[in-house]
């Protein structure tokens, strides 16, 4: 069995670089999350008012390993960049997930954090080859006897 089919059978979650350049890990992954269950529910024909869905802090605990706490911090950043909205009725929790042209600007800002933050670590890697001095080569080999007397000079050591 290839490792592809063994994760995609214990539950995987993909979800855009982009988008976790903007938003972060954890609201990148409960929109990936949220996002497959909107299509589960879209699938039955179960969504209300044409793009709610339900979804409990549990279920998405079980489901992401993030805590209610961090969920909420999730949505707080996912909500700013009008990707998701979340509704509470009677302590129960609906979403409706933006795929549209929020979603296609917020990928897009996303791309160029990431192309900067790429730009930077390639400039910092250049400077550190740079500044770095350049190791003396030994031309000719040192005898054992000038071995020996290195390691016996007391000014050394």
């Amino acid at each position: 069995m290839e490792i592809d089919e063994r994760i995609n059978k214990t539950g995987f979650i993909a979800t855009s670089k982009a988008l976790i350049h903007l938003v972060g890990i954890n609201p990148a992954l409960i929109y990936a999350e949220l996002l497959s269950k909107k299509r589960y529910f879209e699938e039955r024909g179960t969504l209300i008012e044409g793009n709610y869905f339900f979804c409990s802090a549990n279920d998405l605990e079980n489901s992401t390993g993030l805590t209610r706490g961090q969920q909420n911090r999730a949505f707080e950043v996912l909500e700013k960049h009008n990707l998701l909205e979340k509704q509470t009725i009677h302590n129960s929790r609906y979403f409706a997930i933006e795929e549209g042209e929020e979603l296609s600007q917020a990928i897009e800002k996303g791309k160029k954090i990431q192309a900067a933050k790429r730009e930077e670590a390639k400039e910092n890697i250049s400077d550190f080859f740079k500044k770095k001095p350049q190791k003396e080569k030994i031309t000719e080999p040192i005898s054992f006897v000038e071995q020996v007397d290195f390691f016996n000079n007391d000014d050394i050591f």
